[in-house]
């Protein structure tokens, strides 16, 4: 789309901050206007916007797509969303372990080792981990817990949480990271574990990383970054 505004800017009304275009609020594509609970938010979602050039690029702009989701998708979907989120938990990527070679169940137990811990001091649950083909099934006290948690987030957090849950293959992880307990390096080493191994073995340092590769962690990274900003900016009330 082609960019038809000079700037963008926001307004506070009855607490909360208003996007505006040239001093127009911005209604979301189901029509709610672009609301922000905090004014740090409003203002890098401005950035955003004022960052465009000739055309609105949509992927270049990723706090306003969360912000889109959290006011048009998550209030009408938030039960459809939980459940998804919770069936990740038995087959979460934290719990599936390899026990050769040695050096990658190494690397598998450094990075994913303290996200078990995180959990089970949250919510007094040890998940099992396997290092077979059978799939876990943890108990009833494990979803239960990671649930209720699950539902006392805001729609904003939810949004958050549930794109890193499918992102990363861990409800674990994504739920660490949007309690401020990992930051986008734990989260990167977790979730490229074993692409870091095969990254060792043929010494990507010097012979360089596959092009395919590389654009995915670059993605992961962008991805991950915009996350934190958005829930940093989120709190910052």
């Amino acid at each position: 789309m082609k960019k038809f505004y000079k700037e963008a800017s926001f307004k506070e009304e009855a607490g909360h901050y208003l996007i505006t275009l040239d001093g127009r609020t911005i209604n979301t594509p189901n029509n709610n206007i672009l609301i922000c609970p905090s004014e740090q938010l409003a203002a890098a979602i401005c950035a955003e916007w004022n960052a465009q050039e000739e055309k609105i690029v949509p992927d270049r702009m990723p706090l306003t797509q969360y912000s889109y989701t959290a006011l048009d998708y998550v209030p009408k979907h938030r039960s459809a969303i939980i459940n998804t989120m919770m069936n990740f938990l038995d087959t979460d990527l934290v719990c599936y372990r390899t026990d050769e070679p040695a050096d990658l169940a190494e690397l598998q137990a450094q990075h994913w080792d303290p996200f078990i811990y995180w959990f089970e001091e949250v919510f007094e649950y040890k998940l099992a981990t396997t290092t077979g083909l059978a799939a876990l099934k943890h108990d009833e006290d494990a979803h239960s817990r990671a649930e209720q948690h699950i539902q006392q987030f805001e729609n904003d957090i939810l949004t958050i949480a549930q794109s890193l849950t499918a992102t990363c293959g861990s409800l674990v992880m994504a739920l660490r990271f949007v309690n401020d307990h990992a930051n986008a390096e734990e989260m990167f080493n977790a979730a490229f574990v074993e692409e870091l191994h095969k990254g060792r073995i043929y010494d990507e340092d010097r012979y360089g990383i596959d092009p395919n590769q590389e654009k995915q962690r670059n993605k992961f990274m962008q991805d991950i970054q915009a996350a934190r900003q958005f829930l940093d900016a989120l709190k910052a009330v």
